[in-house]
Parts: structure tokens; C-alpha cells; sequence
């Protein structure tokens, strides 16, 4: 679950929006899971209504679409937190090609970032931007848990997004794990910055 509050107040009719993942949406999807949005409405009365549903831009039978989910917030001139953003979702159970001879490794995972040109309304585009680390394998379930920033280090006004992956595999220690971190360069612009592992793995 993942709350986005952009200066909500009870009496000037500002919303907030709240998002749910269902990875292991039931039916015909088949655990391809997907992320619904309902809307916070404060005037008139107060209630949650719906907004929109996301299913992932390549939907697979037991991707879990959904299991992970955050907010990131772009900060504006004034330092304050804008009504902009985007939204990371992981998919720790996608199946994609990690190299020449793996076109399809199991469980490898996927992180699809969805950028909002409002939050309290639906991404502009349901076919999310891929996050994938420079090395994967099958196995790794990348997207298991995300998380973003709202400025970046130094005082940076861009954030920063990270993904994890607890199936890694490193220097012959199985399921060491390990996070990767990616800098926002620009509105839909991530690069990998780095891979954080324990000291000792």
C-alpha cells in the first residue's frame, strides 16, 4: 500500500490518493496481479472513491504485478513537494531474457515505474518504463520490495529509486541478496547508480 497526501486539509476539497497491489489477483489473471488507486474526496462529504487500475505492460501468469509499490515525489523550485511524480511497481515472479542462452528466466523479476503527471489521477500511459539492473538472472526476484525518495543526496532535487532483489546470488553465496539504486535524470530518465550488498556477502 502507498499513500500519496499532497497537502491534504479537510476543509479546501483536497484529495489524497491511496494505491493497493494484488499480486496474487485470483481468476482468469492468474497471479498476474494488478494495482488499484482510489481517491480521497474531502468536499462534499468524505469518502474513498475509485480511480484507476494498473495491470502491468507485459501481464504474466504468476509475475505478481503489484507486490511491491511507492510513491516517488518531485520536489519544486520552492523545495516543497509538488502534486507530481511517478509511481514504482515490482513484479518479483516476471519471467524476462537475462542474456543470449536465458530468453525466458523465471522469477528474474521487473520494476516498472509509471510516471504521473498528477497522482490523484491515472498514469498517462499503462505501459510502465522498465528498471532493470545491468545483471540478472533467474532466480533473483527483483522487486520484491521499492522504495523512493523525494530529494535525492547532497540536497538534490531528484529523487532517487531503489528495488531489491533477496534471490542475488554473489560471489558463490546463494540468495545473498542485494538492492539496486537508480538516479532520476530527467521526467522518465532513471540510470543504475549502484548495486548495495552486506559487507560481508
Amino acid at each position: 500500500v502507498a499513500l500519496f497526501q499532497p497537502g491534504l486539509t479537510l476543509d479546501t476539497g483536497s484529495r489524497a490518493s491511496l494505491c493497493a497491489g494484488a499480486p496474487s489477483a485470483a481468476g482468469a489473471r492468474r497471479a498476474r496481479g494488478s494495482v488499484t488507486a482510489w481517491s480521497f474526496v474531502t468536499q462534499p462529504g468524505m469518502s474513498w472513491q475509485y480511480a484507476w487500475q494498473l495491470s502491468g505492460s507485459d501481464p504474466q501468469p504468476g509475475a505478481l504485478f503489484g507486490a511491491s509499490i511507492a510513491y516517488g515525489e518531485t520536489l519544486g523550485t520552492s523545495g516543497s513537494v509538488s502534486n507530481t511524480g511517478f509511481l514504482l511497481v515490482g513484479s518479483p515472479g516476471q519471467r524476462l531474457a537475462v542474456n543470449s542462452t536465458q530468453p525466458s528466466a523465471q522469477a528474474a523479476g521487473l520494476v516498472e515505474v509509471f510516471p504521473l503527471t498528477n497522482a490523484l489521477t491515472a498514469p498517462a500511459s499503462a505501459v510502465g518504463i522498465q528498471l532493470l539492473p545491468p545483471v540478472r538472472a533467474a532466480g533473483d526476484q527483483y522487486g520484491t520490495t521499492v522504495a523512493a525518495s523525494i530529494a535525492g543526496p547532497n540536497g538534490g532535487t531528484l529523487p532517487w529509486a531503489f528495488a531489491s532483489a533477496p534471490g542475488t546470488d554473489l560471489a558463490g553465496v546463494q540468495d545473498a541478496g542485494a538492492v539496486h539504486a537508480f538516479r532520476r535524470d530527467g521526467s522518465s530518465t532513471f540510470t543504475h547508480a549502484g548495486m548495495l550488498t552486506l559487507p560481508d556477502a
